[in-house]
């Protein structure tokens, strides 16, 4: 893309073990070479902000070559997953020859613009999820020039789970300032506002501006909390 000659290039497709996708009860690992369409297929709907994404990302065909570590590894600010995974609660396995594996929250993965956690000798083996509940809702939405085969404006997944223990609300927005969300929320008064992308949110009380930089991401929000509140889809766990 910017003329740069690489001495090797090394291709990892063939490498199975970062290509296998498996769950367990507690969660789903995904591996980091696995293909968008291999892990929609694998998925079936379990997670319907995660679905909802991969409508918008490229193409068939593309989807189809790449990888979901590959697009979390560019560290784009624009990139579709990362709002996503962040809101699902999301870690990446990273892997090293020398020191083994560790485990990383994806809040923590991302340093900057295009920077990772990510060492010069690892590489991301896995992406895993913590598997969706019955009371789990989600909602993703996409701000772009054209539906398909665009890159996002603006972009933002929300995650509400209602448990015995309270609301767990998960979010992330991408094409603004770098932000998630994660907090644990009881459900009775006093209500509790929770920050996101620059843009108040009040629990149960609608939304207001608080030094956002555009109305889009107001937009964003504001929609995403109301799909993911009454219209989000609910999450169905493969048999």
């Amino acid at each position: 893309k910017k003329g740069r000659a690489f001495p090797f290039l090394i291709s990892v497709e063939a490498v199975e073990e970062l290509r296998e996708c498996r769950a367990t009860a507690d969660e789903w690992r995904l591996g980091a070479a696995a293909t968008l369409t291999h892990i929609e297929e694998t998925l079936v709907g379990e997670y319907p902000s995660f679905a909802q994404m991969l409508r918008v990302f490229a193409s068939r065909q593309i989807r189809s070559r790449a990888t979901l570590g590959g697009n979390l590894a560019t560290a784009s600010p624009i990139g579709d997953s990362a709002p996503v995974l962040l809101s699902l609660g999301a870690s990446v396995e990273l892997l090293s020859a020398a020191r083994g594996a560790r485990r990383v929250p994806l809040e923590d993965f991302f340093t900057g613009y295009r920077q990772t956690v990510l060492a010069p000798d690892e590489v991301i083996a896995a992406i895993c999820i913590p598997r969706a509940t019955a009371a789990h809702r989600a909602a993703f939405l996409k701000v772009s020039r054209r539906r398909e085969m665009d890159i996002s404006i603006v972009s933002g997944a929300f995650r509400l789970d209602l448990g015995e223990g309270g609301l767990e609300v998960g979010g992330g927005l991408g094409g603004l300032r770098a932000l998630v969300l994660v907090e644990r929320l009881g459900l009775g008064p006093p209500r509790r506002g929770v920050a996101l992308g620059g843009v108040a949110l009040g629990v149960g009380g609608g939304a207001g501006v608080a030094e956002h930089p555009g109305a889009l991401g107001l937009g964003v929000a504001t929609g995403l909390l109301g799909a993911a509140v009454g219209l989000g889809a609910p999450g169905r766990r493969p048999p």
